[in-house]
C-alpha cells in the first residue's frame, strides 16, 4: 500500500509469512466448535489488510478489504467466519485489522518513523499532496501528519504537523478548527491538496 494519493504500490504487508513456501502454522484446535460462540458485536469484525491464500484445508481464503468475524483469538492464527462467502477457518491475525480502528485507513502507518516517512513520500511515484498520518515518535498518543510539498526551486520537501487531542476526543492542527475524528481531520485537509 503506499501513501494516500500516491501511485506506488508500497506494502505494510508483514514479513513473516510466505505463501509460496512451506511455512508450518501452529497446531489448529479441531474446526468443531459451538455456533452460540459466533461474536456479534462490531469489536469482533476485522478488515482484510491483504489477500490471503491458505496454506491448509483449515485456513481461510479472503481478499483484501473483506468482512470477517472473529470467532476465537488463539495466537497469531484466529477462527473466523467470512462476512463475504460465510465460510469459516484460520486467518493470520496480522492481516487483519479491527474494522473501528485506524490501521484499516490506507493513509495511516502506525510505527513508522519521521525518517522512514520522508523517504517513503519522496520516493518516485509519490507527488505534491502525498500524505500519511502516523504515530507522534515524541509525544505518546499523539499523531503527525506528514505531507510531500513542493518548493519554487528547491526539491520536494516532506512538512510535518503535530496533530494534538482534545480533551473531549476531538482533534486538531490549529486550535481554530477541531475535528471529532482523525478520519474527520484527513478528510478536511486532504480535500486542500
Amino acid at each position: 500500500m503506499g501513501c494516500a494519493c500516491s501511485n506506488q504500490n508500497h506494502s505494510k504487508e508483514p514479513e513473516y509469512y510466505n505463501s509460496n513456501s512451506k511455512t508450518c502454522h501452529e497446531p489448529r484446535d479441531s474446526m468443531q466448535h459451538n455456533s452460540n460462540q459466533v461474536c456479534v458485536s462490531d469489536e469482533d469484525v476485522v478488515v482484510a489488510q491483504y489477500d490471503f491464500q491458505p496454506a491448509n484445508e483449515n485456513d481461510l481464503q479472503f481478499r483484501k478489504g473483506d468482512r470477517l468475524k472473529i470467532i476465537k483469538e488463539t495466537g497469531e492464527w484466529w477462527l473466523a467466519k467470512s462476512l463475504v462467502t460465510g465460510n469459516e477457518g484460520f486467518i493470520p491475525s496480522t492481516y487483519v485489522a479491527r474494522a473501528q480502528t485506524l490501521e484499516v485507513e490506507r493513509w495511516f502507518f502506525k510505527d513508522m518513523s519521521r525518517r522512514d516517512t520522508e523517504r517513503l513520500l519522496l520516493a518516485p511515484g509519490n507527488k505534491p499532496g502525498s500524505f500519511l498520518v502516523r504515530e507522534s515518535e515524541t509525544t505518546k498518543g499523539a499523531f503527525s501528519l506528514s505531507i510531500r510539498d513542493s518548493a519554487p526551486e528547491q526539491c520536494d520537501v516532506v512538512k510535518h504537523y503535530k496533530i494534538r487531542a482534545l480533551d473531549n476526543g476531538g482533534y486538531y492542527i490549529s486550535p481554530s478548527m477541531a475535528f471529532p475524528s482523525l478520519q474527520e481531520l484527513v478528510k478536511y485537509y486532504s480535500s486542500k491538496f
